[in-house]
């Protein structure tokens, strides 16, 4: 029987779980070393590893903060951006435009080159850079992405001639959206991170080996998809989200698809609310945006809130003020200040604590409220929920009456009327009927909700696109993900055949990303952009311009909405 690990790092806890179709057989939670993630992982791996076993573990898929934490805080490495953006946008509008330095040189809308390279001032904005010691580079061109020879030219130049630098992130590599800010962002970020989170899947590579452990390594993507380690590497930009993602696959994988649902994830420092509409997730339609700057990263649409388990609760004023900031543990478990959680078991509501503890800790809150600490308790309870649950409500009306983009499918503006509420996370069972009642909805609380992200982690499918940019008039088809440019020929191109194109391409990327190559990933392919116009010169038709992008979709692996927490699961076979 297959056998999987599934691990999320979370700021509070690193959970993890040994998994199959069967169910989940072995789970584990433990505090997340903060300036230390691969000891996180390790401890949380060797918590769930079962050596006899072995034999049937499939593969290990890792949700990890790393990227998303390093961008959010403005922890990464220096960059070179060098940037072909031909006329039009002034560059000091750009994204990262205090590090861009630009180059002459650029691709039309229809892939051409209207201006070659010259490789001087390419040498010149290289050796300007490296003399700052800045050794990471990003290259991005307008179009790019329709075709990216002025691209893979700089590449070449500055890998034959620059021994000292240490990375080049390629926009059309990166992504192949349009959008040429996104794009920069993009590029600029995966250059940035690079160098952390290659040595983040160095030491998780070389200690599974040290352990005997041959299992391939996945990594969790913003789209709910895996990749796998080695192109993590160099997409590590497309981890970012991977929490919030982790758990919407957790909450799909354990309970199934609805019709119109709120997914809450509570955890110890922040409350992560995504939508399922039509039985899918809702996705950012444009990218992902993190820390203010807008990325061409497919993720799945999720807000996040200051307010969890851990929030420290303080009284500002005579007002109770709950979050944004976690100050430590709750009190029943080692902190200093008291959070909803010792409010919670205060109540009795938390079966492994002491209510006395955190009756003690709500006592000086009680005293400033000048009511009993019973009724401190409530209070604190009341105003988490209250919280979680107009956050919900804004959510739902800023997606509503407009266009909604889902994993399966793009639905016509709509007045969305939420039917359920899914809870996962360690105080979901407290918090989720409270803040479904002020809703007025139904709720549910996931099996193993407090590692349900780990659960997402494991059962989330392998996931890429590859987009096809063909005009007959030039006589040039591209898939830039792959970086190729191939001539036509004579014979009539048409819509179908660059889909077919681009459905063969998408399956190749992914079995080369996977490692897997007996999957039949053909079932899983949509088309996402499926575009054609024609090209007129003196009112006469002399080509035609398609776009085809196939991507592999997310979804789970396996489906647990039949087991049922507690069930003996025997995975020695």
């Amino acid at each position: 029987m297959p056998l999987t690990i599934g691990i999320d790092v979370g700021g509070t806890n690193t959970d993890a779980v040994l998994v199959s179709a069967r169910g989940v057989h072995k789970k584990a939670k433990i505090p997340t070393i903060k300036d230390n993630l691969l000891q996180s992982v390790l401890e949380a791996l060797e918590a769930v590893y079962d050596p006899h076993s072995e034999k049937n573990l499939e593969r290990i898929c890792i949700s990890t903060t790393l990227t998303t934490n390093s961008i959010v805080e403005e922890n990464y490495d220096k960059v070179g951006l060098l940037c072909l953006p031909g006329p039009g946008l002034h560059p000091k509008y750009l994204p990262f435009h205090e590090s861009m330095e630009i180059l002459p040189g650029y691709v039309d809308h229809r892939g051409r080159i209207v201006k070659d390279l010259n490789p001087n001032t390419v040498r010149q904005a290289v050796e300007k850079f490296l003399k700052k010691d800045i050794k990471r580079f990003a290259v991005v061109g307008k179009f790019s992405n329709r075709n990216p020879e002025l691209e893979m030219k700089i590449h070449d130049l500055i890998i034959g001639e620059y021994s000292d630098v240490k990375h080049i992130s390629l926009g059309h590599r990166v992504t192949s959206r349009i959008g040429f800010p996104r794009r920069i962002a993009t590029a600029y970020l995966n250059a940035a991170v690079y160098r952390k989170h290659k040595e983040f899947a160095d030491a998780v590579e070389n200690a599974l080996g040290s352990k005997g452990i041959t299992a391939p390594v996945f990594i969790l993507k913003g789209d709910g998809g895996t990749i796998n380690l080695e192109a993590s590497r160099r997409l590590c930009v497309h981890t970012i989200l991977s929490g919030p993602a982790a758990s919407i696959m957790g909450q799909i994988t354990l309970t199934g698809e609805h019709p119109a649902a709120a997914l809450i994830d509570i955890g110890g420092t922040t409350t992560d609310i995504a939508i399922m509409l039509n039985g899918s997730p809702v996705f950012e339609r444009s990218g992902a945006e993190i820390s203010g700057y807008k990325t061409s990263v497919r993720a799945l649409y999720s807000r996040s809130i200051g307010i969890g388990g851990d929030s420290a609760v303080k009284v500002e004023n005579g007002v109770l003020q709950i979050g944004p900031h976690r100050e430590g543990p709750a009190v029943i478990f080692g902190g200093n200040t008291p959070t909803p959680t010792d409010a919670a078991a205060a109540l009795g509501k938390v079966p492994c604590a002491d209510p006395k503890v955190a009756k003690e800790a709500l006592k000086p809150l009680a005293d400033s409220l000048n009511v009993t600490i019973k009724k401190t308790a409530e209070l604190i309870i009341e105003e988490t929920a209250q919280s979680i649950a107009n956050a919900v409500k804004n959510i739902v009306v800023s997606l509503s009456n407009r266009p909604v983009y889902t994993v399966k499918e793009v639905l016509e503006p709509l007045v969305i009327e939420l039917q359920k509420l899914i809870g996962i996370g360690g105080p979901s069972p407290v918090l989720t009927p409270l803040v479904a009642e002020k809703l007025g909805i139904d709720y549910e609380i996931a099996p193993v909700h407090q590692v349900a992200n780990a659960v997402g982690a494991a059962a989330a499918r392998p996931t890429t696109v590859a987009t096809v940019h063909c005009d007959t008039s030039t006589g040039y088809y591209s898939i830039s993900e792959l970086g190729i440019k191939k001539e036509i020929g004579k014979k009539n191109w048409n819509i179908d055949k660059v889909t077919a194109i681009a459905k063969k391409a998408v399956e190749k990327r992914a079995r080369s990303r996977t490692g897997y190559q007996d999957i039949d990933f053909s079932r899983e392919v949509e088309i996402t952009t499926h575009e054609e116009f024609n090209v007129v010169r003196g009112f006469q038709t002399v080509g035609k311009i398609m776009e085809v992008k196939a991507q592999i979709k997310p979804g789970a692996v396996f489906s647990l909405t039949h087991w049922k927490e507690g069930e003996e699961n025997d995975h020695s076979s």
